[in-house]
Formats: structure tokens, sequence, C-alpha cells
């Protein structure tokens, strides 16, 4: 044992692994995006580009709260948005409603299946804009915040979704035990202060898959 310590060569003292990131942009790409693809059912992702707020890890669980409210609201499965679009024929199920962050980059994403994905598209722009011009119904808002709560409460039933979430916040610098902390902060007036400064025209994207003619 003696022998194989001798031939061990010591680690050399490390620097600090600095990490370059490319400087981040204030303006979408491009506002519209489609492509031909080999798939059964045309698919469709809304995005809204998220600039602000990004360093601060306080600000940011609390604006992820209030964003999981909005999206229900503005296309849950309770939503009267979701409810026609459905009933019409527009949506074939409820889209992934997400929102993803990190220090560099943060973005509001939409995604599901609809063979007239402008049409979701419009829909979607008409309640955020109706929101932010009539703001919140106290009654849904309430309903739905309590919604979200129990969502996060029953995320704490499966081992598997713990150790999931606990991992996904700590690479972000966020303890998750913060986002029931901070929900009683998440009020309908900053609610509606996040609707109005993330849900932004100028920052929005839809970006669509649409068959591949096979005769092509």
């Amino acid at each position: 044992m003696q022998e194989i310590k001798k031939r061990i060569l010591s680690k050399e003292a490390q620097g600090e692994i600095e990490r370059i990131y490319p400087a981040k942009e204030s303006k979408i790409h491009m506002p519209y995006k489609e492509m031909q693809m080999e798939v059964s059912v045309p698919l469709f992702t809304i995005g809204y580009k998220d600039i602000e707020g990004m360093d601060n890890k306080e600000e940011i669980v609390k604006k992820h709260i209030a964003i999981e409210i909005l999206l229900n609201m503005l296309l849950g499965k309770s939503s009267e948005t979701y409810k026609q679009l459905y009933e019409a024929g527009d949506l074939l199920a409820q889209p992934d409603l997400d929102y993803e962050f990190s220090d560099q980059y943060a973005h509001i994403l939409i995604a599901g299946q609809s063979k007239n994905s402008q049409k979701v598209d419009k829909a979607f722009e008409t309640t955020v804009e109706q929101f932010k011009e009539k703001g919140l119904d106290q009654e849904h808002f309430d309903r739905i915040r309590k919604k979200v709560y129990g969502d996060y409460v029953v995320e704490y039933n499966s081992v598997g979704n713990i150790a999931r979430m606990f991992l996904s916040d700590s690479m972000k610098g966020i303890n998750s035990f913060d986002y029931i902390e901070r929900f009683k902060e998440v009020t309908k007036e900053y609610t509606e202060h996040v609707l109005k400064n993330v849900f932004k025209t100028e920052n929005k994207i839809l970006s669509v898959i649409n068959r591949k003619d096979k005769n092509k």
C-alpha cells in the first residue's frame, strides 16, 4: 500500500474555471419560423423571451409562480380560450405550458398540436391583451392560484419528483422550498405586473412544423 501511495502523483492546484457565455440579447431573432417535416399532426410553439430579473434568485421564484398562474388562466384546461379552440377543433389537446430559465436565459413556451396554428396564436395574443386591458378577474385568479399551489404540494408526495425538483432547482441556485415560502407574496397586482412586463408582443415568436408533402 505504501508503495502505491508513493507512485500516486500529487495533484497540482487548479485555478477557478471561468465560463464564458455569449452576450445576452434583448431582442428575439425572428417572430415567425415555419418548417416542413414528417409529422402526423402539425406542431406549434409560442414563445416569449424574458430578459429581466434573471440574476435575482428570490425574484425569479416569484415570477415563475406568477407565470404559471397566468399560463393556466390564459390557456389552461379550464380557460375559456382553450375551451373555444378545443371545441372548434383548432387545438387537439391541452398545450404544454412551461417557463424555463437559468442565469443566461429565460423564456415561456406554449407547445401543442394544431391544424391552424395561426388561429391559436391570434386567440392567445387576443386573450393576453384583454387581460392587460381589463385586469385579472379576482375569483378566477384565486381559483387558479389555489390550483397551482396544490400542484406544488402534490410534488412532495413522490420521492422521485422531490429528487428531480431539488436537483433541477439546485443547478439554478434555488432552494425548492422557496416556492412554498414565496407563494403568499404572489398577489393579483404582482401577477398583473408580470403579465404586462413579460407577455410583450415584440418578444413573442411563433414556430410551426407542418406536415411534409410526400409528393415533393
